[in-house]
């Protein structure tokens, strides 16, 4: 195990606290438009596929753009990229809160301006996360990683929950405009950031070789293995928690309460990990036993008789993905040092490119057969496939602790 550097957090660092206040209200605002947009989208449809051809929108160009911003990110300097595309990002926000304004039937306006915001931040994911987890010396690059996680729960416990309360009194377009001032807050904190360069040997690696080596390593290939299926069977509870909410009431404050319990979960899944890397658990482990654990919230939320059980199932979730989210991602950006760049962006496509082919298929499954078949189904495969990790351990994965 690696030493700290000395008793220094990272939140001793100038740049990590920017980068990180920054993520914080961007991701707050992010989560504010994931509420408002589902909501009118729902509003406007009445489909839970639709929903999900949303989740495409925003998060389908995830599959090809995040694996370019990461060689984007390998091969230029990531400040300046994400500065750049920071700004982009004010655009499709701002029109969206325009159009909502408007109370006409847009539907497929708002899906182009979503898509539009999608693009931006699939190229954005990989070079802002990496600036953020390299703001600190190595050997505190996975709790940084760890801390940014716990400020990105507390954006998504909040966010979801002024925006309930804020579509409620003034209207969806108010957390679409809220979220178009988040960029510019991040454009600025991203400049007042020292430039970092980019780990020397790695600058002409095609995102294919990268995910080659990746998988010719036995930690990362669990890691991707066990990220993809988390993505495709369990993350689309998140895109469809407006089609969740409708079973338990009307009105967007249920919506709100659904995406707090997803983000309570994950700040106790915080402290459920650093337990677990205290105590040494592989990788392999810890990905099926997460899983298992998850796919018991899914079908809790999938039988639940009221909006305090639903809340409940989903910091069960929560929970899980928080473990299994920072510690695949900080294996991909710590086990091959001069691939950082690009490897983020492979964790990314794999992430948002499951999430979009899973919100698709859940949203198709929930209209024919409904939310409870649905998610239960969802549930059942997530937890096959951990079962079937933990009765299969990898004999070369090692410990949390071992982990650079």
């Amino acid at each position: 195990m690696v030493p700290h550097h000395g008793t220094e957090g990272p939140l001793h660092y100038r740049a990590f606290r920017h980068s990180l206040v920054a993520r914080v209200v961007s991701s707050g605002g992010s989560w504010m438009q994931t509420v408002a947009a589902g909501w009118l989208i729902y509003r406007l449809t009445g489909s839970a596929a639709a929903v999900g051809v949303l989740t495409v929108a925003s998060r389908g160009p995830a599959l090809v753009l995040s694996s370019v911003g990461g060689e984007l990110t390998q091969r230029h300097d990531p400040r300046r990229l994400a500065i750049a595309l920071a700004l982009l990002q004010v655009v499709p926000p701002a029109l969206l809160a325009v159009l909502a304004s408007l109370d006409a039937d847009t539907t497929l306006i708002i899906y182009a301006l979503v898509l539009a915001g999608g693009i931006l931040s699939s190229l954005a994911l990989a070079p802002s996360t990496w600036i953020s987890s390299h703001s600190v010396p190595p050997e505190l690059r996975r709790k940084a990683i760890g801390e940014s996680s716990v400020a990105y729960n507390i954006a998504r416990f909040f966010g979801p929950l002024v925006a309930g309360g804020l579509i409620a009194a003034v209207g969806p377009e108010a957390c679409f405009a809220v979220n178009a001032g988040t960029y510019l807050l991040m454009a600025w904190a991203l400049w007042t950031l020292p430039q970092r360069s980019m780990p020397k040997g790695g600058s002409d690696v095609s995102f294919r070789t990268a995910v080659q080596r990746a998988f010719a390593n036995p930690v990362l290939g669990v890691v991707i293995i066990g990220s993809l299926t988390f993505a495709v069977l369990v993350a689309p509870i998140e895109q469809l928690a407006p089609v969740i909410a409708r079973r338990h009431g009307e009105g967007a404050h249920l919506v709100g309460f659904l995406f707090a319990g997803l983000a309570a979960g994950g700040i106790l899944g915080t402290v459920l990990r650093t337990r677990l890397e205290q105590h040494g658990v592989p990788i392999d482990r810890l990905i099926g036993a997460s899983l298992v654990a998850t796919a018991i919230g899914m079908v809790a939320l999938a039988l639940a008789p009221n909006i305090f059980v639903a809340v409940g199932a989903l910091v069960c979730c929560g929970t899980f993905w928080e473990v299994i989210y920072v510690e695949c991602l900080a294996s991909m950006q710590t086990l091959i040092p001069s691939l950082s760049g690009v490897l983020t962006g492979v964790f990314f496509t794999l992430t948002l490119g499951g999430l979009t082919l899973g919100a698709l298929l859940m949203g198709e499954l929930i209209d024919l057969a409904g939310v409870d078949v649905g998610l239960s189904i969802a549930g059942a495969a997530t937890g096959a496939y951990g079962v079937w990790r933990l009765a299969r351990p990898s004999p070369r994965a090692v410990p949390a602790t071992d982990r650079p």
